[in-house]
């Protein structure tokens, strides 16, 4: 997706990318007036979700991922205090699915923790992740801490004080 910026004498293309990537995904929705900063435009898409159950690709619940251009080029916002809302509201749904008996619930478990942690809520979200995930496969709060770190939800330093079991 290309977002056409005005500049002085013009116009300007942006192709809106996140970690270098123009391979993004879910629907492009424009951030809420409300939680524009500066006047800059908000793009809200799905972050790369987390699948390590090998459960259903497309059924893999995404925490938002918000991006604006800045300086004629894609910046992801995901993390500033301003959107926090759209996680809050995210949140709510992916905590319902995880505490649930479904047995694809392992992703929203995912979303769930990775919502929290924007919201700085991680320990805690992470605590009443291991009470509810489906235990299979093997490894899986392992690999879920390492995604959280890898995508910028977590340092290694907050990581590694959530317990694996």
């Amino acid at each position: 997706m290309t977002v056409i910026e005005p500049v002085v004498g013009g116009f300007h293309a942006v192709p809106l990318e996140h970690d270098g990537s123009t391979k993004l995904f879910g629907e492009v929705a424009m951030l809420p007036r409300r939680l524009m900063k500066e006047g800059q435009p908000g793009f809200v898409l799905e972050a790369p979700g987390f699948n390590h159950s090998h459960e259903c690709n497309a059924c893999v619940p995404r925490p938002p991922l918000v991006l604006t251009i800045r300086d004629g080029r894609s910046v992801d916002i995901s993390a500033s205090p301003s959107v926090r809302p759209l996680f809050a509201r995210d949140l709510t749904a992916h905590r319902r699915v995880c505490f649930s008996t479904e047995r694809e619930r392992n992703g929203s478990c995912a979303a769930f923790v990775a919502d929290a942690a924007r919201l700085g809520q991680a320990a805690f979200a992470w605590r009443l992740m291991l009470s509810h995930y489906r235990p299979e496969p093997a490894g899986y709060p392992a690999a879920l801490r390492s995604y959280l770190v890898r995508e910028g939800y977590l340092t290694s330093a907050a990581a590694s004080e959530l317990p694996l079991q």
